[in-house]
């Protein structure tokens, strides 16, 4: 069985949610497509191909 283990980290981040635009509510998760993203350029891929690939 193969196995990858990818651990992320950072001081701060916050994934606005775009349903709210009186304050600042942030999504206690990363999107789906921000995963994508962070993903896909740690592969190497560009925007499109991250999303073709994923």
């Amino acid at each position: 069985m193969n196995c990858c283990l990818i651990q992320v980290q950072s001081q701060t981040a916050t994934f606005r949610n775009p349903e709210f635009q009186n304050f600042h509510k942030s999504f206690a998760l990363p999107p789906p497509t921000t995963i994508v993203g962070l993903a896909g350029a740690a592969l190497g891929f560009d925007a499109k191909a991250a999303q073709d690939f994923f």
